[in-house]
């Protein structure tokens, strides 16, 4: 079991209700987390269960100034969480003709509900822009490691069977009438597989595996109309609620969809009829995308070599490549009515890590650079541009000091990150013209940290971040950094832990 309790101001969420919110939040946040897990380990198999549950709250109302507590003049947004998983892996090591083999088969299920409210001159609503829902998840997946010196294979297969359902009944009874089921739903089969070669103290490797991305719940059910206003079937909209540009998608009754069931195609148009001529707004501007949206798809691509002494001294050079296709910003109508998601997004660098183990102390240094490019449709043609905003070329550096003798340890962390360019077009419509760069200046911060294990049962930690209360600049909704946002000061942190 876990608690905790969070209450102060921070930047407000990039993903927001609107792109003209450029402003900080007072923010309160209540967590208890409940975990469960049982463990077999025999001569061949293991056994691993958990059960879990979280209850998170948000409480939230947005600010231009420093204050210290919720203003009941003025909006609370109110946000419940109520988060379900279960995991059950089974894993086995064996030896078959001279080569050991690890394979490992398991199930996953989750359930995380979402709760939204707002309070406006006393009355609660449900929020609209984060609508209230349900995400389920059910997943199978089985990995397999095939030892056979020098080499090292493994391959992995997992499908996941996901539903998504909204918690008010406006939109329970419109996801119901456009799609005929109050869940969306859909299944995705994802592989994945590396090979490593050593040689000497090096080893190769190479891997590769297939990712997809669900759009989130806000993007399903959030009304179009609050984010859109354009309906011209050719402009590509980015943002929360993009389907308010496109026409109705609920399609005329097709004969074809009723091969030999006349009486059947004849209800259905009946009832097609009716829903138009009773409830006409329903075929005008879509008051959310629902299943319009198919989940973004990513595959994954990594090369490179370790250098291992022993264990003690550890390098590693990495270089990666990740194609995202049917990208969710990307959403988009043609002059013919079909609906697709053409985006793509390239990203691409590399990763230097390198780990020194001594008695007394520990060593990690890790360099990583990025770059990547955006694929979209810009008025029925297709067009390339730079990423938005890009991250800056980081270096982190570690250094850790053991006290064996007390079970305790202190050290330092230092975190540089280089200037970049980041886009301050917030326009839903983006063209490659529209770029409009702006350099955010590089920072770096240094961090503190020390444990103390007084004790089997109890253990002291202490943290203080950003030791030199550095201010640095965030970027705001769509890219902008002329808002002001930066990230929060110095933070010193005690945590006294207690164990039954």
């Amino acid at each position: 079991f876990r608690s905790s309790l969070d209450e102060g101001l921070e930047p407000y969420d990039l993903v927001s209700s609107g792109n003209n919110l450029f402003q900080n939040q007072y923010r309160r946040t209540e967590e208890k987390a409940h975990s469960l897990r049982g463990q077999y380990k025999g001569d061949v198999d293991e056994l691993d269960f958990v059960l879990g549950y979280i209850d998170k709250s948000f409480t939230e109302q947005n600010t231009q100034s420093n204050i210290s507590d919720f203003d009941p003049s003025k909006p609370i947004k109110y946000f419940q969480y109520d988060v379900w998983n279960l995991s059950l892996k089974s894993i086995s090591d064996f030896t078959e003709r001279g080569m050991p083999l690890r394979l490992t088969f398991g199930i996953q299920a989750t359930r995380e509900e979402r709760r939204s409210l707002i309070k406006e001159e006393g009355v609660i609503n449900e929020y609209k822009p984060q609508p209230s829902g349900t995400k389920d998840t059910k997943a199978v997946f089985m990995d397999g490691v095939f030892d056979f010196d020098p080499w090292r294979l493994q391959l992995g297969l997992r499908r996941d069977h996901y539903a998504v359902y909204s918690l008010d009944d406006e939109v329970i009874e419109r996801t119901k009438l456009r799609f005929g089921d109050e869940k969306i739903r859909f299944t995705q089969t994802t592989p994945s597989f590396s090979i490593d070669r050593n040689v000497g103290d090096f080893t190769f490797y190479y891997r590769q595996s297939k990712a997809f991305r669900a759009p989130l719940v806000t993007q399903y059910f959030s009304p179009s109309q609050m984010f859109a206003n354009s309906t011209s079937g050719e402009n590509t909209l980015t943002g929360l609620g993009v389907c308010g540009a496109f026409d109705e998608v609920l399609v005329p009754v097709d004969i074809s969809d009723y091969p030999g069931d006349l009486s059947g195609y004849a209800a259905a148009l009946s009832e097609f009829t009716a829903v138009a001529s009773t409830s006409p707004e329903r075929l005008q501007a879509n008051y959310f995308c629902g299943d319009v949206f198919r989940p973004s798809e990513s595959m994954t691509s990594e090369g490179g070599v370790i250098w291992d002494l022993g264990g003690r001294l550890r390098a590693k050079i990495t270089y990666f490549d990740v194609h995202t296709k049917y990208t969710l910003n990307s959403l988009y109508q043609d002059a013919s009515g079909e609906v697709s998601q053409p985006g793509n997004e390239y990203r691409y660098g590399s990763e230097v890590e390198l780990d020194w183990d001594l008695d007394i102390f520990h060593l990690a240094i890790n360099w990583s650079e990025l770059s990547g490019s955006v694929e979209t449709i810009v008025q029925g043609e297709k067009r390339e541009f730079e990423l938005s905003a890009p991250p800056g070329d980081r270096l982190n550096i570690s250094l850790i000091k053991m006290f064996d003798a007390f079970d305790a340890s202190i050290g330092i962390n230092y975190r540089n990150i280089s200037s970049r360019l980041v886009n301050q077009n917030q326009a839903l419509i983006t063209r490659p013209e529209d770029y409009d760069p702006k350099v955010v200046d590089g920072y770096e911060v240094y961090d503190i940290f020390s444990r103390w294990e007084v004790n089997d049962q109890l253990s002291l930690r202490l943290s203080v971040q950003n030791v030199k209360n550095e201010e640095y600049e965030l970027r705001g909704f769509g890219g902008d950094t002329s808002v002001g946002n930066v990230a929060p000061g110095r933070d010193v942190r005690f945590l006294v832990s207690y164990q039954l």
